[in-house]
C-alpha cells in the first residue's frame, strides 16, 4: 500500500470515481427522471415503499400480507431488512429511495475497486482504470437497467472485502478485523446470496494465493481472517437463520433442475460484448432506430433460449483488456497473483458459458457445484462479476508494471502486450461469429473498439520516458477507460424505463380508489400490465399474486392448480392476470375461495368475451378501472366443525371434489396421527362464527370465536412453520389445512385465539451476532492491554 503521504491524493481519486454515476445519471436527474431498471418497478420499489412506510411506523416488518396471500418478509432475504442503507426507505420516497441506492452503489463500486487496487499496489492512474471498469462496466450497468438493486448492492461489498482482508493478512490485529469481518456481513446482507457467495468464494482463492507466498506468520495470519471470517458470517447470522429455516419450505428447498439452475448463461456470441458493448446492436440507443426494449430482451443465451441483454454484456473494456495483458506478460515479483486472476477470469467465463452448468456430465456439474450452491442459485452468466472485478485488478498491475520500469522496458512490455490485446480480441470476435455468423454489427463494433484501440495504440508506441513520461502514459490510459465506459453507461442511464404508478395508484379513479368504494378489505385479484408489479405493497391491496424466489413450495403447488399446469419449480412468480382469467373454472374458483379472494380488480378490458358464471360486475359497464366480487370467496376465518384425513398426494383432488363443503370440513393430511382430534366428534357443517379482530401489526392476528360444538378454526393465511397459535396463556398447536392453511382446534365455545410470526432463528441469530461483537471487543481490550495496535 502507498505510505500514509500519499492518501490523501488516493482518497481524492476515489472521491471523484465516487461521483461519477452521479455525473453520468444527471440527465436524467435534472429532468426529475427516477432511475429505475427492469425489476425495480416490479419488485424493488414496492419493498421500497413497504419497508419505508413500516420503519417510518417504528416496527421491523417480518410479515407481508399483500402479496402471495401473506409472505415471510423478513426471512425473504432480498429486502435487505437488516443492511443499513437500505433504512435510507425511511426517510426518502420509494423512487428516491431506488435512485439513491442505485446510483450510490455504483459509486460505491467504483470507489471500492479503485481502493483495492492502490492496496495490491496499483499506481493511482491504474486503480483508476481499475474503479471505472468495475463500477462502470457492463456487469453493473447492465443490472443497473435490469434492476437488480441486491446485486448492485453486494457487487459493492466484494472490492472492499478483498483490500480489508488484504489489510489484515498484512499485520493481524482486533481493528483491522473489525473492518474485514463488517465487509463480510454488509456483503452477505445486502440482499444477492448469488453474489455473496461468489464474493466469498474470489476470497477464499485470493487468500489462499496469498498465504500460499507468505512463510513467517502463516498461521497467525489464517487465524485472524479466518476469525473475521466467522465473525462476519455471526453478525449476519440474524438475516442468515431465518432465510435458511424459510428455505426449507420454499420452492428452492430441493435441488433445481439443471435447465433452471443454468438460466441465464452466455451465449458465446454475446462474447463479443466484453470488448465492443454494442457489437450485437444497441438496443438501448435513445437516439437510434434499436431503442427498443421488447429487442433489448432478445439477446440468446447459450441453451438456445432469449435471455435479457443485461444479463449478457460483461463490458470489461479494451484499456483493461491491454493492461490485463501486460500483467501476464512478463514474470515480475507478483505473477502468482497475476496469474491467479487471470485464472478466476478463466474459470467464471467458463462457468458462465453455461453448457458446463446444464445436468448432463459429472464433470461439469462437479465444476459448477461451487457457483450454483448445489442447485439453489441460478443464472450462473452473473459470474461476470468475477471476470469484471479480476480483470479490473488485473488491469491495475499491468499498469504498476508498465509505469515503474525504464523507458525500453515498458516499451518491449507495452508491444507484447498490445499483440496479446490483439489476439484476445481476435479470438473472442472469431467465436462471437462462429457462434452466430452475422451477429456482429460492424459500425456498433468498430464505435466501441475505437476508444480503447486509440488508446492501447498510444500507450503501447510511446510508454513512460522518466516521470513526465509515465505521468502522461497514465493520463493516456485513463483518458481511454473513460472513453470505454463512460458513453456506454451514460446511453444504458439515459435509457432506463420510467414506471408511472401515480395514475393507477394514487390519482383520480385509481385502482386502490375503486375498491374502496366498494368497501371491500377482503383479498383482490388484479388483471393489469401497470410496471408496478408487487402493487399491493405500494397501495395496500392484499393480493394473491406476487414475484419472489423464496415463495412457498405448498403455495406454489396451489397456484399449478389454479393455472392447471404440471408442477413446476420455477415459477417464482405470478403474473396479474394469470389467475384472473382463470377465475370461472371451478377448480380455481375453489382455490381462490380458500385464499379469501372477494374481488376481481381490472386496470384494462377484461380477458374474457362473457362473464364468468358466479361474478358481479360492481362498477358502471365500461368503466376502466373495472371492479368484480366473488360473492362464493370464504371469510378471513371461519369454523369447520368436521375433520377429515387424506393421504398427502391427494389433498389437492380431495380440495377440488365438489362434494367438498369447506365451511363444514377441515382437510387435514394423515401425517398427523388420527387420534389427534379425539375429542372433536367430527360432525360436519359450520360450527359458529369468528370475527377477525383489527391489528396494528401483519404480525399479530386475533380471532374472536363463538362456537357451538367443538370445530376448527381455519385461517385463510398461507401455513408457515413460524407461527405460533395461543388461547389465552395456553398455546395450541397450529395444523395445516386443505395443503396450505392455518387451522387450530378449538374446545371452548367462546374464546380469543391470539396467533403470532417470528422469523425461526432470529432470535438464535441475534445471540450470535452479539457474541461476534463481544469477541472483537474482547479481543480489542486484549490488543490494548499488550500495548499492541488496534
Amino acid at each position: 500500500m502507498p505510505p500514509a503521504a500519499g492518501r490523501a491524493p488516493a482518497l481524492l481519486a476515489a472521491a471523484a470515481l465516487f461521483i461519477t454515476p452521479l455525473l453520468l445519471a444527471a440527465p436524467l436527474l435534472l429532468r426529475g427522471v427516477p432511475v429505475f431498471g427492469h425489476d425495480n418497478g416490479m419488485l424493488w420499489l414496492p419493498i421500497c415503499h413497504y419497508t419505508g412506510t413500516s420503519l417510518a411506523d417504528g416496527r421491523l416488518p417480518l410479515w407481508c400480507p399483500h402479496y402471495y396471500g401473506g409472505f415471510p418478509y423478513f426471512a425473504g432475504y432480498q429486502t435487505a431488512l437488516l443492511y443499513p442503507p437500505t433504512w435510507l426507505c425511511a426517510l426518502l420516497p420509494a423512487a428516491a429511495a431506488v435512485t439513491t441506492l442505485t446510483i450510490g452503489h455504483l459509486a460505491l463500486a467504483e470507489a471500492a475497486a479503485y481502493l483495492c487496487a492502490r492496496r495490491f499496489g496499483a499506481p493511482r492512474a491504474g486503480a483508476v482504470v481499475a474503479g471505472l471498469a468495475y463500477g462502470l462496466g457492463g456487469f453493473a450497468v447492465g443490472h443497473a437497467f435490469g434492476g437488480h438493486l441486491p446485486i448492485l448492492q453486494g457487487m459493492a461489498w466484494v472490492p472492499a472485502l478483498l483490500a480489508a482482508s488484504d489489510r489484515l493478512r498484512e499485520r493481524p490485529g482486533p481493528g483491522r478485523a473489525a473492518a474485514a469481518a463488517a465487509c463480510v456481513a454488509l456483503l452477505v446482507l445486502a440482499g444477492s446470496a448469488q453474489v455473496a457467495l461468489y464474493g466469498l468464494l474470489l476470497e477464499a482463492a485470493v487468500a489462499a494465493a496469498a498465504l500460499a507466498r507468505r512463510s513467517p506468520g502463516r498461521a497467525r495470519a489464517a487465524g485472524a481472517e479466518a476469525l473475521a471470517l466467522a465473525c462476519g458470517i455471526a453478525l449476519a447470522a440474524p438475516q442468515i437463520l431465518p432465510t435458511a429455516a424459510l428455505t426449507r419450505e420454499s420452492a428452492r428447498a430441493a435441488s433445481l433442475s439443471g435447465a433452471w439452475v443454468a438460466e441465464h448463461t452466455l451465449h458465446p456470441g454475446n462474447l463479443a460484448l466484453l470488448v465492443a458493448p454494442d457489437a450485437r446492436g444497441a438496443p438501448l440507443h435513445p437516439f437510434g432506430p434499436d431503442f427498443d426494449t421488447r429487442k433489448a430482451r432478445a439477446f440468446p443465451d447459450s441453451l438456445g433460449r432469449t435471455g435479457y441483454w443485461w444479463e449478457q454484456v460483461g463490458h470489461v473494456g479494451m484499456v483493461p483488456i491491454f493492461l490485463a495483458a501486460a500483467a501476464l506478460a512478463r514474470r515480475p515479483d507478483r505473477r502468482t497473483a497475476a496469474l491467479a486472476a487471470a485464472g478466476a477470469v478463466a474459470l467464471a467465463g467458463a462457468v458462465a458459458i453455461g453448457p458446463l452448468v446444464e445436468a448432463g456430465g459429472a464433470v461439469g456439474g462437479w465444476l459448477a457445484a461451487p457457483f450454483t450452491a448445489a442447485g439453489r442459485i441460478r443464472a450462473p452468466v452473473r459470474l461476470l462479476l468475477v471476470v469484471g472485478l479480476a480483470t479490473a485488478l488485473l488491469a491495475g498491475e499491468g499498469a504498476r508494471r508498465l509505469l515503474s520500469v525504464t523507458p525500453d522496458e515498458a516499451r518491449f512490455l507495452g508491444i507484447r502486450a498490445a499483440l496479446g490485446t490483439g489476439g484476445f480480441l481476435a479470438a473472442t470476435l472469431g467465436v462471437a461469429q462462429l457462434a452466430e455468423p452475422g451477429g456482429l454489427r460492424a459500425g456498433a463494433l468498430a464505435a466501441g473498439l475505437l476508444p480503447g484501440a486509440a488508446s492501447v495504440g498510444l500507450a503501447s508506441v510511446g510508454l513512460a520516458r522518466g516521470a513526465l513520461g509515465a505521468a502522461a502514459a497514465g493520463a493516456v490510459l485513463v483518458a481511454g477507460a473513460v472513453l470505454d465506459f463512460a458513453p456506454p453507461a451514460l446511453r444504458t442511464l439515459v435509457g432506463f424505463p420510467k414506471p408511472d404508478s401515480d395514475t393507477l395508484l394514487r390519482g383520480p379513479g385509481s385502482l386502490p380508489g375503486v375498491l374502496r368504494e366498494s368497501g371491500g378489505p377482503a383479498r383482490v385479484s388484479q388483471f393489469s400490465e401497470y410496471p408496478v408489479f408487487n402493487s399491493g405493497l405500494v397501495s395496500g391491496l392484499e393480493k394473491v399474486e406476487g414475484f419472489d424466489p423464496m415463495v412457498s413450495a405448498r403455495f406454489l403447488r396451489v397456484v399449478d392448480r389454479i393455472l392447471a399446469e404440471p408442477p413446476s419449480d420455477t415459477r417464482i412468480l405470478l403474473y396479474p392476470g394469470q389467475v384472473f382469467e382463470r377465475c370461472g373454472e371451478p377448480a380455481a374458483a375453489r382455490w381462490l375461495d380458500l385464499l379469501n379472494v372477494r374481488y376481481l380488480l381490472s386496470d384494462f378490458p377484461p380477458p374474457w368475451k362473457a362473464e364468468p358464471p358466479g361474478l358481479r360486475t360492481l362498477t358502471e359497464p365500461g368503466r376502466l378501472p373495472a371492479l368484480f366480487e366473488r360473492p362464493t370467496a370464504l371469510p378471513r376465518a371461519w369454523l369447520a366443525g368436521g375433520v377429515r384425513f387424506v393421504p398427502p398426494g391427494e389433498i389437492h383432488e380431495a380440495v377440488e371434489n365438489p362434494a367438498l363443503d369447506p365451511r363444514g370440513v377441515a382437510l387435514l393430511e394423515d401425517e398427523y396421527p388420527p387420534n389427534t382430534f379425539s375429542d372433536l366428534p367430527g360432525r360436519p357443517g359450520p360450527a359458529g362464527e369468528v370475527i377477525v379482530l383489527p391489528s396494528d401489526r401483519p404480525e399479530r392476528l386475533v380471532l374472536e370465536v363463538r362456537a357451538d360444538r367443538p370445530a376448527m378454526a381455519v385461517l385463510s393465511v398461507p401455513w408457515s412453520p413460524d407461527w405460533t397459535a395461543a388461547i389465552g396463556p395456553v398455546e395450541v398447536p397450529i395444523f395445516r389445512t386443505y395443503g396450505f392453511l392455518m387451522a387450530v382446534p378449538v374446545y371452548e365455545k367462546s374464546c380469543r385465539i391470539e396467533f403470532r410470526y417470528s422469523p425461526d432463528g432470529l432470535g438464535l441469530g441475534l445471540a450470535l451476532a452479539s457474541m461476534a461483537g463481544a469477541a472483537l471487543v474482547l479481543w480489542s481490550a486484549v490488543a490494548r492491554g499488550r500495548g499492541s495496535p488496534a
